[in-house]
């Protein structure tokens, strides 16, 4: 007969075998044996990246990951960790690096901690496009009279009411020195908060 204890967890190792003799049978068998729990690696689902489009407000970055098998701890510079989630925040529209780890319970290995670096995510808040009908335009002044100089009207950009900062966006006043109708053009800057272009007209 063989029986077991301490069979269980990790800290129960080594773990005792003890075999026992059946009587009436054709050997006298009985002894002692050991092996050891060892840990486990541990299964989780990783935290992931929220869907994010800048709205002028701060957003929670992360949906955090969870487990069964230790603590999900998380950082913004790589060395400062916690188990709280919220205050991962973003606003800009950028990418957002967070990193993190896994510290397994006794029965399972740490994941991402020392000496192995700690896992990473990057969370993107992608730029708001900018389209009609919200996409407002407005020059000022927007008639003029010939005089042989370059004619350069102030632009205001609006989305949805709001004013875009002009460092969203640059202005191409296209041939506007002789009289006619003068196409100014909106070039979208990259790495903004807004994807911005379009064209008004004055004369």
């Amino acid at each position: 007969t063989v029986s077991y204890s301490n069979n269980v967890n990790v800290g129960d190792s080594p773990v005792t075998v003890i075999i026992t003799d059946n009587t009436g049978g054709n050997y006298d068998v009985s002894g002692t044996a050991t092996f050891t729990i060892v840990k486990a690696d541990p299964t989780y689902p990783a935290p992931t990246a929220k869907d994010l489009t800048y709205n002028m407000n701060v957003q929670e970055l992360i949906n955090p990951g969870s487990s069964d098998h230790g603590t999900i701890e998380y950082s913004t510079d790589g060395t400062n960790f916690t188990t709280v989630t919220t205050g991962f925040v973003g606003t800009e529209a950028k990418d957002y690096l967070i990193y993190y780890r896994l510290i397994g319970d006794s029965n399972h290995n740490d994941v991402g901690n020392d000496p192995n670096p700690p896992l990473t995510l990057t969370v993107k808040i992608k730029p708001k496009p900018v389209t009609t009908p919200g996409l407002e335009i407005l020059l000022s002044p927007d008639t003029y009279y010939y005089d042989g100089t370059a004619k350069t009207p102030s632009v205001t950009v609006r989305d949805e009411g709001t004013v875009i900062s002009s460092t969203e966006y640059t202005v191409d006043y296209g041939n506007n020195i002789n009289a006619g109708t003068v196409t100014v053009t909106l070039k979208d800057n990259p790495d903004g908060n807004y994807t911005v272009s379009g064209t008004q007209t004055f004369t």
